[in-house]
Protein backbone atom coordinates (compact mmCIF):
# COMPACT_ATOMS: atom_id res chain seq x y z
CA UNK A 1 0.00 0.00 0.00
CA UNK A 2 1.28 3.45 -0.91
CA UNK A 3 0.38 4.81 2.52
CA UNK A 4 2.67 2.30 4.24
CA UNK A 5 5.54 3.34 1.98
CA UNK A 6 4.94 7.00 2.83
CA UNK A 7 4.91 6.19 6.56
CA UNK A 8 8.19 4.27 6.46
CA UNK A 9 9.90 6.94 4.35
CA UNK A 10 8.74 9.72 6.69
CA UNK A 11 10.10 7.95 9.77
CA UNK A 12 13.45 7.27 8.13
CA UNK A 13 13.75 10.92 7.14
CA UNK A 14 12.66 12.27 10.52
CA UNK A 15 15.02 10.32 12.75
CA UNK A 16 18.33 11.53 11.24
CA UNK A 17 17.13 15.14 11.14
CA UNK A 18 16.26 15.08 14.81
CA UNK A 19 19.58 13.48 15.73
CA UNK A 20 17.75 10.67 17.48
CA UNK A 21 16.38 13.23 19.92
CA UNK A 22 12.64 12.67 19.91
CA UNK A 23 9.63 11.10 21.60
CA UNK A 24 8.20 7.69 20.75
CA UNK A 25 5.01 6.12 22.03
CA UNK A 26 1.43 5.02 21.60
CA UNK A 27 -1.73 7.02 21.03
CA UNK A 28 -5.47 6.42 21.26
CA UNK A 29 -8.23 8.75 20.19
CA UNK A 30 -11.84 9.35 19.28
CA UNK A 31 -13.89 11.86 17.38
CA UNK A 32 -17.14 12.72 15.66
CA UNK A 33 -17.95 13.80 12.12
CA UNK A 34 -20.90 15.61 10.54
CA UNK A 35 -21.18 14.24 6.99
CA UNK A 36 -22.77 15.65 3.88
CA UNK A 37 -22.76 12.74 1.43
CA UNK A 38 -23.51 12.07 -2.20
CA UNK A 39 -23.87 8.37 -2.97
CA UNK A 40 -23.77 7.14 -6.56
CA UNK A 41 -26.58 4.60 -6.74
CA UNK A 42 -27.73 5.11 -10.32
CA UNK A 43 -29.46 8.33 -9.28
CA UNK A 44 -27.34 10.30 -6.82
CA UNK A 45 -28.99 11.49 -3.66
CA UNK A 46 -27.77 13.53 -0.74
CA UNK A 47 -27.38 12.06 2.71
CA UNK A 48 -26.24 13.70 5.91
CA UNK A 49 -25.48 12.07 9.22
CA UNK A 50 -23.26 11.74 12.23
CA UNK A 51 -20.29 9.42 12.35
CA UNK A 52 -17.98 8.20 15.07
CA UNK A 53 -14.21 7.76 14.85
CA UNK A 54 -11.86 5.73 17.02
CA UNK A 55 -8.23 4.83 16.55
CA UNK A 56 -5.02 3.61 18.15
CA UNK A 57 -1.46 3.38 16.98
CA UNK A 58 2.07 4.73 17.01
CA UNK A 59 3.23 8.32 17.53
CA UNK A 60 6.58 10.05 17.02
CA UNK A 61 7.38 13.67 17.96
CA UNK A 62 10.49 15.66 17.14
CA UNK A 63 10.32 17.82 20.30
CA UNK A 64 8.34 16.70 23.34
CA UNK A 65 10.19 18.43 26.19
CA UNK A 66 12.93 20.36 24.39
CA UNK A 67 12.83 24.14 24.39
CA UNK A 68 12.76 24.41 20.61
CA UNK A 69 9.73 26.30 19.33
CA UNK A 70 8.79 23.93 16.49
CA UNK A 71 7.78 20.30 16.74
CA UNK A 72 6.52 17.82 14.17
CA UNK A 73 4.27 14.99 15.37
CA UNK A 74 3.43 12.00 13.21
CA UNK A 75 0.67 9.59 14.26
CA UNK A 76 0.20 6.33 12.36
CA UNK A 77 -3.04 4.72 13.49
CA UNK A 78 -5.54 2.00 12.73
CA UNK A 79 -8.88 3.81 12.51
CA UNK A 80 -12.58 2.96 12.49
CA UNK A 81 -15.01 5.47 10.94
CA UNK A 82 -18.59 4.32 11.43
CA UNK A 83 -22.12 5.60 10.96
CA UNK A 84 -23.88 5.96 14.33
CA UNK A 85 -27.52 5.91 13.26
CA UNK A 86 -29.66 3.36 11.40
CA UNK A 87 -29.70 5.26 8.11
CA UNK A 88 -27.65 4.72 4.98
CA UNK A 89 -23.91 4.74 5.33
CA UNK A 90 -20.76 2.67 5.67
CA UNK A 91 -18.82 1.02 8.41
CA UNK A 92 -15.21 1.74 7.41
CA UNK A 93 -11.78 0.89 8.79
CA UNK A 94 -8.21 1.30 7.62
CA UNK A 95 -5.17 3.47 8.30
CA UNK A 96 -4.82 7.16 9.03
CA UNK A 97 -1.75 9.35 8.95
CA UNK A 98 -1.92 12.50 11.13
CA UNK A 99 0.72 15.20 10.66
CA UNK A 100 0.86 17.91 13.33
CA UNK A 101 3.04 20.99 12.82
CA UNK A 102 3.32 22.56 16.26
CA UNK A 103 4.61 25.90 17.52
CA UNK A 104 5.16 26.18 21.26
CA UNK A 105 3.35 28.95 23.13
CA UNK A 106 4.36 27.69 26.61
CA UNK A 107 7.71 26.00 27.31
CA UNK A 108 8.26 24.89 30.89
CA UNK A 109 10.25 22.03 32.35
CA UNK A 110 7.13 20.03 33.20
CA UNK A 111 4.71 21.41 30.61
CA UNK A 112 4.67 22.34 26.94
CA UNK A 113 1.68 23.78 25.06
CA UNK A 114 1.75 24.04 21.29
CA UNK A 115 -0.62 24.99 18.48
CA UNK A 116 -0.60 24.57 14.73
CA UNK A 117 -2.22 22.84 11.77
CA UNK A 118 -2.99 19.13 11.41
CA UNK A 119 -2.96 17.49 7.99
CA UNK A 120 -4.68 14.11 7.84
CA UNK A 121 -4.63 11.35 5.23
CA UNK A 122 -6.91 8.32 5.70
CA UNK A 123 -7.30 5.22 3.56
CA UNK A 124 -10.18 2.89 4.42
CA UNK A 125 -10.14 -0.44 2.57
CA UNK A 126 -12.43 -2.48 4.83
CA UNK A 127 -16.00 -1.40 4.05
CA UNK A 128 -19.44 -2.68 5.03
CA UNK A 129 -22.73 -1.10 3.98
CA UNK A 130 -25.22 -0.54 6.82
CA UNK A 131 -28.09 -3.00 6.60
CA UNK A 132 -26.50 -5.24 3.97
CA UNK A 133 -28.24 -8.64 3.90
CA UNK A 134 -26.37 -11.85 4.59
CA UNK A 135 -24.36 -13.08 1.65
CA UNK A 136 -23.61 -9.62 0.25
CA UNK A 137 -19.91 -8.77 0.12
CA UNK A 138 -18.71 -5.16 0.14
CA UNK A 139 -15.29 -4.20 -1.14
CA UNK A 140 -13.56 -1.06 -2.34
CA UNK A 141 -11.70 1.87 -0.81
CA UNK A 142 -12.35 5.38 0.44
CA UNK A 143 -9.61 8.01 0.77
CA UNK A 144 -9.89 11.04 3.01
CA UNK A 145 -7.85 14.23 3.20
CA UNK A 146 -8.28 17.02 5.72
CA UNK A 147 -6.73 20.02 7.41
CA UNK A 148 -7.53 22.02 10.53
CA UNK A 149 -6.22 23.48 13.80
CA UNK A 150 -4.76 21.38 16.61
CA UNK A 151 -3.60 22.26 20.12
CA UNK A 152 -1.36 20.01 22.18
CA UNK A 153 -0.55 19.75 25.89
CA UNK A 154 2.57 17.85 26.95
CA UNK A 155 2.95 16.92 30.62
CA UNK A 156 6.58 15.93 31.09
CA UNK A 157 7.17 13.47 33.89
CA UNK A 158 10.61 13.02 35.48
CA UNK A 159 13.23 11.13 33.52
CA UNK A 160 11.81 9.98 30.16
CA UNK A 161 7.99 9.81 30.10
CA UNK A 162 5.48 12.35 28.75
CA UNK A 163 1.68 12.31 28.87
CA UNK A 164 0.16 14.27 25.99
CA UNK A 165 -3.33 15.42 24.96
CA UNK A 166 -4.19 16.87 21.55
CA UNK A 167 -7.53 18.17 20.35
CA UNK A 168 -8.89 20.13 17.41
CA UNK A 169 -11.09 20.26 14.31
CA UNK A 170 -10.70 19.10 10.72
CA UNK A 171 -12.38 19.93 7.42
CA UNK A 172 -12.36 16.62 5.53
CA UNK A 173 -12.98 15.50 1.94
CA UNK A 174 -13.65 11.81 1.20
CA UNK A 175 -13.83 10.11 -2.16
CA UNK A 176 -13.76 6.59 -3.52
CA UNK A 177 -16.08 3.79 -4.53
CA UNK A 178 -17.22 0.38 -3.39
CA UNK A 179 -18.98 -2.64 -4.84
CA UNK A 180 -21.84 -4.56 -3.24
CA UNK A 181 -21.62 -8.09 -4.64
CA UNK A 182 -24.26 -10.78 -4.12
CA UNK A 183 -22.86 -14.10 -5.40
CA UNK A 184 -26.12 -15.98 -4.94
CA UNK A 185 -28.24 -13.41 -6.76
CA UNK A 186 -25.47 -12.56 -9.24
CA UNK A 187 -26.02 -8.83 -8.64
CA UNK A 188 -23.27 -6.23 -8.49
CA UNK A 189 -23.79 -2.56 -7.59
CA UNK A 190 -20.98 -0.02 -7.87
CA UNK A 191 -21.37 3.01 -5.61
CA UNK A 192 -19.46 6.29 -5.58
CA UNK A 193 -18.49 8.09 -2.38
CA UNK A 194 -18.07 11.89 -2.39
CA UNK A 195 -18.27 13.45 1.04
CA UNK A 196 -17.56 16.68 2.91
CA UNK A 197 -17.36 16.67 6.68
CA UNK A 198 -16.39 18.66 9.74
CA UNK A 199 -14.86 16.57 12.49
CA UNK A 200 -13.63 17.09 16.03
CA UNK A 201 -11.10 14.85 17.77
CA UNK A 202 -9.16 14.21 20.94
CA UNK A 203 -6.02 12.10 21.29
CA UNK A 204 -4.26 10.79 24.38
CA UNK A 205 -0.65 9.70 23.99
CA UNK A 206 2.13 8.33 26.16
CA UNK A 207 5.61 9.03 24.80
CA UNK A 208 9.05 8.01 25.95
CA UNK A 209 11.70 10.62 25.32
CA UNK A 210 14.98 9.64 23.65
CA UNK A 211 17.57 12.35 24.40
CA UNK A 212 14.67 14.79 24.45
CA UNK A 213 15.36 16.85 27.56
CA UNK A 214 14.37 20.32 28.70
CA UNK A 215 17.08 22.99 28.59
CA UNK A 216 16.65 26.50 29.93
CA UNK A 217 13.80 28.23 31.75
CA UNK A 218 11.07 30.18 29.84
Amino acid sequence: MKLKAIVISTILLLIPVSGFSLGLGMTVGSGTEDWEDTWGLGNDYNHSGDRELSHFGFVIDSAVAKTTIFNYRLSIVSEDNNVVDDGDGLYMSGMALNNDFGFAVVRKRAFRMWVGPRVKLAVYDDLERVGSPNGVDTYGSVTGFGIGPVVGFNFNLPRVATFSITTGFLAMEYFGDYVAWNPSGLTRNTNDVETNSISSFINISVLFRVRDQYRGDF
